[in-house]
C-alpha cells in the first residue's frame, strides 16, 4: 500500500458509511503533527474515525487522547512511517 506524501487532511467514506478523516502529518516537525491530529479530532463526527500518518511514533498522543475520551492504536507501516487509528471510547 502506498500513501501519498503531501501533508493534508481529507474526509473519506469507508465501508459501512462511517466517516473517516485522514491526517497526513509526515514531514512535519514536532509538535505540529500532534497539533494537527488534535485539531482534526475537534470536528470528528460521532461514530467517525481518524487515521494519522506520522514520521515518528506519537508517544505523547495516546495519553492526551485518553483524557479526551478517545482510543488509539499505532502501527508501523512498511514505508517507515506510523499509522495511528483513533476513535471515540
Amino acid at each position: 500500500m502506498s500513501f501519498p506524501h503531501p501533508t493534508h487532511e481529507s474526509d473519506a467514506a469507508p465501508a459501512g458509511g462511517l466517516s473517516l478523516v485522514v491526517v497526513d502529518a509526515r514531514g512535519l516537525l514536532p509538535p505540529e503533527p500532534l497539533v494537527r491530529i488534535l485539531g482534526a479530532l475537534e470536528s470528528l463526527p460521532e461514530g467517525g474515525a481518524l487515521e494519522a500518518l506520522t514520521d515518528r511514533r506519537p508517544v505523547h498522543l495516546h495519553d492526551l487522547l485518553a483524557h479526551r475520551g478517545f482510543i488509539a492504536t499505532t502501527e508501523p507501516t512498511p514505508h517507515g512511517s506510523f499509522l495511528t487509528t483513533i476513535h471515540r471510547a
